[in-house]
């Protein structure tokens, strides 16, 4: 209620100056704290023009208040420091001068993996998004972040405190990787500093489908920077994302006790398999070279495949002949045709002749012949739906085909006598010649 009536007095009448002068003390840190989420909130109503007003006047505050939280308060600072933080108007300097005294404190805060790590992890996330606006980089917080993001690899014994640690890590790495591809993907060769944290990304999406999600739309971002900055750039993070979607698609996999999660466990997983088509779509569509004029979706109406989707059809034909004469499992098979099945609209606007649409036809064959797992004993309906969806986006090649097409319609008709609930064991019945 305090820091509502000094914000309705404006600046003037804000005790600034008194609070920091009595940290560390907790009321004052709790106020300097508020006073920045209270003069953006929408429930505090201010007079006309007074919150424009008084939110510059914050920001002209801010360094001064940043400076006091940071070498008198310590780690109890980091919460203060976030608010005030957001609405800094930062600076290189004013930044690694900020992490040099804070830091620290953060990291101590991490490691102890406590209730206190939400915080501190906040503060790193804000930090980071700040200095992705600087004019220039801060080539010293950077380094020392990652120095930072190298000594938090969580190592508790028990696996939800561990769960829960890779979750802020994944969260800290993917912040960092989306405030400072501006700076780092540029022409020549990448900086060791960003191959270090592109690692760190992909290591991410190799801890489960959930930190998966959360490295996503890092990639995404990483993509675009790189196919604006031109064919040279792009041609040397082409093979980074390849392996990033490689860690992705094995993180989509169907986990072998997927019918006994949670529904919020389920839900969140079937949500990183719909992001992660796009993130494949966007893979296999995108241009480069004479055809990276425009914006992106003019480029995705040129004519041609995206330079990676070659790439990406050859790996994925690659996993599902393995998967057919090496896997007694069905979820390796389903991964792949759910992923083959995210670039059918870039494939389907080549000529038949092409090499890739030979490619996707001749696994459709593989699939749809005699010693094809969806002809085994308890095939699992879910590889049953996802191969039936993948012919039918693919539907114009394989009537190429006299005689795949037809055994892909018996397939598909026969899927029909599925029953909508699974048995106990998860299998589907066995999809006998009509």
């Amino acid at each position: 209620m305090a820091v509502d009536q000094w914000l309705h007095a404006g600046l003037g009448g804000l005790p600034l100056q008194g609070l920091l002068n009595e940290l560390p003390d907790e009321l004052a840190l709790r106020a300097l704290a508020a006073v920045p989420e209270e003069a953006n909130a929408k429930e505090l109503k201010l007079d006309g023009s007074l919150r424009p007003q008084l939110l510059l006047e914050l920001q002209h505050a801010a360094p001064e208040v940043l400076q006091h939280l940071s070498a008198r308060a310590g780690e109890r600072s980091l919460p203060a420091a976030t608010s005030w933080l957001a609405l800094c108007r930062s600076t290189a300097s004013l930044l690694e001068e900020l992490g040099q005294a804070t830091l620290p404190h953060a990291a101590q805060l991490l490691r102890e993996d406590s209730e206190r790590s939400g915080p501190a992890a906040e503060f790193l996330e804000t930090l980071m998004e700040k200095s992705g606006a600087c004019d220039q980089c801060p080539e010293r917080l950077a380094q020392s972040l990652l120095v930072l993001l190298g000594h938090l690899q969580p190592t508790g014994a028990e696996a939800r405190p561990e769960q829960m640690a890779r979750h802020r890590l994944g969260r800290l790495v993917s912040a960092a990787v989306d405030a400072w591809r501006r700076f780092y993907v540029v022409p020549g060769t990448p900086r060791e500093v960003w191959v270090t944290l592109l690692e760190a990304l992909i290591a991410c999406g190799s801890w489960g489908h959930q930190l998966a999600l959360v490295a996503l739309p890092s990639w995404l971002g990483l993509h675009e920077q790189a196919l604006k900055a031109g064919p040279e750039v792009f041609e040397t993070y082409a093979p980074v994302l390849l392996k990033a979607a490689r860690n992705l698609r094995n993180a989509s996999v169907f986990p072998g006790d997927f019918h006994q999660w949670m529904p919020e466990d389920t839900e969140t997983f079937l949500q990183f398999r719909r992001e992660l088509r796009d993130f494949l779509r966007e893979l296999g569509t995108e241009k480069t070279g004479a055809e990276n004029g425009g914006s992106p979706k003019a480029r995705q109406r040129k004519s041609g495949p995206g330079v990676l989707l070659p790439l990406l059809v050859e790996e994925i034909h690659r996993d599902l002949v393995q998967a057919l004469v090496e896997s007694s499992q069905w979820q390796p098979t389903e991964e792949a045709l759910h992923a083959l099945s995210a670039l059918a609209k870039e494939i389907m606007v080549m000529a038949p002749a092409h090499p890739i649409a030979g490619r996707v036809l001749e696994l459709l064959r593989l699939l749809a012949g005699d010693q094809s797992p969806l002809l085994r004993p308890g095939c699992h309906r879910q590889l049953i739906s996802i191969f039936v969806q993948c012919a039918s986006v693919f539907g114009p090649l394989c009537t190429l085909d006299e005689a795949t097409f037809s055994k892909i319609f018996t397939l598909a008709r026969a899927s029909l006598r599925i029953v909508e609930e699974a048995p106990t064991q998860h299998t589907a019945d066995t999809l006998d010649d009509e």
